[in-house]
């Protein structure tokens, strides 16, 4: 799985870890593999919690969501609770610019961890985003940075990613409308990274 990972290809690594795991499930009755990829609970948690939590806390219209694609839960399941209560909302799939495979792209090496992993996930509903958005690893890190310094956030680079997309889709819609995203990680995993 090295070997992979250092040639740049995160989806065919993803691939060997989980045959991996497939094989110790099959040698060991204890092992448990989620199979994020494909597992609808991971929809059915955004759907009956996450989005619902979004919507109590905003308590008004929504008109804009984005998220990043790492295993599709996020923004099938959140998505589809948003869709269902706003019809007219704009919903972005968003993607690193060197992992944009659902804009035709290919997987390459980029930053933005978590998401942009080379594969479609089973689970993800191709139908629920109007559009998808592509963030540079620059634009992630430096939107991340001023999570930080400007919001007292200290989150990660996908962080980064979903809110400069969120950004650019508030910048779209124009003025008195709400646009949401999440952030999905910490600033802890990243010490040795360039966001520090």
């Amino acid at each position: 799985a090295a070997g992979l990972h250092d040639a740049g290809d995160i989806g065919a690594c993803i691939e060997e870890c989980l045959n991996t795991a497939l094989r110790m499930k099959e040698k060991d009755p204890n092992v448990f593999v989620p199979q994020q990829f494909e597992n609808k609970n991971n929809t059915q948690a955004h759907k009956k919690h996450t989005g619902l939590e979004i919507m109590a806390q905003v308590a008004k219209p929504i008109h804009g969501f984005c998220s990043g694609i790492g295993t599709g839960g996020t923004i099938t399941g959140i998505g589809e609770v948003l869709k269902a209560q706003y019809p007219d909302i704009e919903i972005w799939a968003v993607e690193p610019e060197n992992a944009a495979i659902l804009a035709g792209g290919t997987i390459g090496t980029h930053m933005q961890m978590g998401i942009g992993d080379g594969i479609i996930p089973d689970i993800l509903n191709q139908d629920i985003y109007d559009e998808i958005y592509v963030v540079t690893d620059e634009a992630a890190i430096d939107t991340a940075k001023r999570l930080a310094r400007e919001e007292g956030l200290m989150c990660g680079i996908s962080s980064g990613t979903n809110v400069a997309a969120a950004l650019k889709l508030a910048e779209k819609l124009g003025e008195g409308k709400t646009v949401v995203t999440v952030l999905p990680d910490t600033a802890e995993r990243y010490f040795s990274t360039p966001l520090f």
